[in-house]
């Protein structure tokens, strides 16, 4: 089977959950290419050796692009629809929502199967009736969570699969304290170091770790790493903050890293106050890596943890409660150590990609036999 994926790859978690699953499909005897405009340097795709072929695709809410991109193959160039063609692909999959219009015309167009990827928790109104999201023969996302939202915006619950994303329990696993890392970036010998991943942005919360931060006693050895983009707006407000609150010896920005597995080694907890997730594969590779975890419960996270005590659930108003628990973790190291062995053997037992990857199969191979084809 070929299938023809559209997204503008990068390296947040949905493309890391898609790289899975298509690298699970390539192992199966199939045959994957990604079309779209990389919004990095190298996307995760090609790290993982799945075929990305470069390609323009125009936003489908912006009509004068989609002219233009119209008038310039038609004087010549080669329109996505025509590179898409060429691969005769047998699934056509939307890996965002803005891309759903396009494969639904490419599905009907070369009778293949259309499938749409919703991975985004906090879908806007009208969103999925502007992207056509709801004419699609078939829906994929990540948790029960995000199922029940896309049916409150009546999408067919029939049409809806979920596929969860999973951890490379081979790559992501208890490392040996991480001095590595933690002299590469500069953190404190003697710290007790709370990870948190994820772009620096509201949605992802990480100024509740700053309020906590603020918090804390001078006897403490708490420190905090932000894993993740910090070149928008909010993350240059939130380092002003810091710095006017003198909290720098207590917070590091790290940056965007791909060396996720060695920085989860360098830390001694995880922190994951996201105030809108579909799943989390942050906390699912956390918890591979036998860390304890305080998360915030949005979303869809309870369905990573499910009813493991190496994570705690606290809200985000509540910095006190937040502190409490990592000063806990920080004092118990006994008990540190036990949450770090029941993390791992959850993560073994609930949160492996097999499960995901077996779902998604199942799905192309209904999509191959006709069951989903469009038009």
């Amino acid at each position: 089977m070929k299938i023809a994926v559209l997204q503008n790859p990068g390296h947040g978690g949905s493309d890391h959950h898609l790289a899975h699953l298509l690298l699970a499909a390539k192992e199966a005897g199939h045959d994957a290419v990604i079309f779209g405009k990389c919004r990095e340097d190298k996307n995760v795709f090609e790290e993982y050796g799945l075929q990305f072929h470069p390609t323009e695709l125009p936003p489908w809410r912006k009509p004068l692009r989609r002219l233009a991109h119209t008038l310039h193959s038609w004087f010549g160039g080669d329109s996505f629809q025509k590179q898409i063609g060429i691969f005769q692909p047998d699934v056509v999959i939307a890996g965002d929502i803005w891309t759903a219009p396009h494969v639904l015309h490419l599905a009907q167009r070369m009778k293949s199967a259309g499938v749409g990827f919703v991975q985004a928790d906090g879908l806007k109104d009208g969103s999925l009736q502007k992207y056509h999201i709801d004419a699609l023969p078939t829906v994929l996302t990540p948790s029960e969570y995000m199922r029940r939202q896309l049916t409150e915006h009546d999408v067919g619950a029939d049409r809806i699969f979920v596929v969860r994303p999973g951890v490379d329990l081979d790559r992501f696993r208890p490392g040996d304290g991480g001095a590595a890392a933690r002299a590469n970036l500069g953190l404190p010998k003697d710290a007790f170091i709370v990870g948190c991943m994820g772009t620096i942005s509201a949605d992802k919360g990480q100024d509740c770790l700053v309020d906590v931060a603020a918090l804390l006693p001078g006897d403490s050895h708490l420190h905090f790493l932000l894993i993740g983009a910090d070149d928008r707006p909010f993350a240059w407000e939130l380092k002003r903050r810091i710095s006017d609150s003198g909290l720098q010896e207590r917070v590091t920005f790290c940056g965007f890293k791909r060396e996720v597995p060695d920085l989860l080694s360098a830390c001694d907890a995880f922190a994951v106050p996201s105030k809108k997730e579909s799943f989390s594969l942050a906390l699912a590779e956390a918890m591979a890596a036998g860390l304890p975890v305080v998360y915030s419960g949005a979303g869809g996270m309870d369905e990573v943890v499910g009813d493991c005590q190496a994570a705690i659930r606290i809200p985000t108003d509540n910095p006190s409660a937040w502190l409490e628990a990592f000063l806990k973790f920080e004092s118990e190291p006994e008990r540190r150590n036990e949450l770090s062995i029941t993390a791992r053997h959850h993560a073994e037992a609930y949160l492996g990609i097999e499960a995901g990857n077996d779902a998604f199969l199942q799905v192309l191979e209904r999509a191959c036999a006709g069951d989903f084809r469009a038009g």
